[in-house]
Formats: structure tokens, C-alpha cells, sequence
């Protein structure tokens, strides 16, 4: 994985998280901000998971197994539809 992507998806989280506290009674604000935080953490966690694959930690039917319990999860918590 390009280092470079993964410090700014970390740099972008840790922005979003730091500014938590300035949405704190904006409902309309708070939503846009966690729907930005599931998805940088999202993000990051595929990143790490393709890092693995690259790194040869893991096996690409491990990979693909790890995305589909991902997704599972994902659909299990609303993230996803359950036909995607």
C-alpha cells in the first residue's frame, strides 16, 4: 500500500474527530460527521487489509474472505443494502 494514502486517511480521521466537539448540538452537522468518520474508518480498515494482501500476510482467498465478512457486517449495521 502507498504510505502516503494510508497517513492521509489517518490525518483526515483525526481531523474529523477533533472537530467533533464543534458539531455537538447541530444534529444536521453531527450526521455529515459521522457518516465522514464511518467512512474514513472504513477506508482504512480495506487499506490495512490490502496492505496484508500486498505484504503477503495473507492469501487472496483470505482477502476475499475478509471482504465478504466485512460487507456482512457492514450490512448487518445499515451500512449496506442487503442486495449489495
Amino acid at each position: 500500500m502507498d504510505r502516503s494514502l494510508a497517513t492521509d486517511v489517518d490525518r483526515e480521521l483525526d481531523d474529523a474527530l477533533s472537530t467533533i466537539w464543534l458539531v455537538r448540538g447541530n444534529e444536521h452537522l453531527s450526521e455529515r460527521l459521522f457518516d465522514q468518520v464511518t467512512d474514513l474508518l472504513l477506508e482504512r480498515i480495506l487499506l490495512g487489509l490490502r496492505t496484508r494482501l500486498v505484504a503477503g500476510e495473507i492469501t487472496a482467498s483470505d482477502f476475499a474472505n475478509e471482504l465478504a465478512r466485512l460487507a456482512d457486517q457492514c450490512r448487518h449495521v445499515g451500512l449496506l443494502s442487503p442486495e449489495s
